[in-house]
């Protein structure tokens, strides 16, 4: 599993921010093996300033938690302090 968590803003184009949108879309830009004939499962997680999460996903709720937990597990197993860095 890779977890990707990176600033997916254009460092020189920090006074112009970018929409949600914009921001997925470099994400998925930077997942080269979306475009193999395999078919992967996905599972999208966006939240609001308020903590308001929502999920989309085309799997079913179990694995979906499964994914939520490896994805968790990883994150915390390789926390390095900067929020800057790409943590793989």
């Amino acid at each position: 599993m890779k977890v990707v968590k990176g600033a997916f803003e254009d460092k020189k184009d920090k006074k112009e921010k970018k929409t949600t949108r914009q921001k997925i879309m470099k994400a998925l830009d930077s997942m080269p093996y979306l475009d193999g004939v395999e078919e992967y499962d996905f599972s999208l997680v966006v939240s609001d300033p308020q903590g308001y999460t929502t999920v989309a996903t085309n799997v079913c709720i179990a694995d979906t938690v499964l994914m939520l937990e490896s994805c968790k597990l990883a994150l915390i197993l390789n926390m390095s302090g900067n929020d800057e860095e790409t943590m793989h």
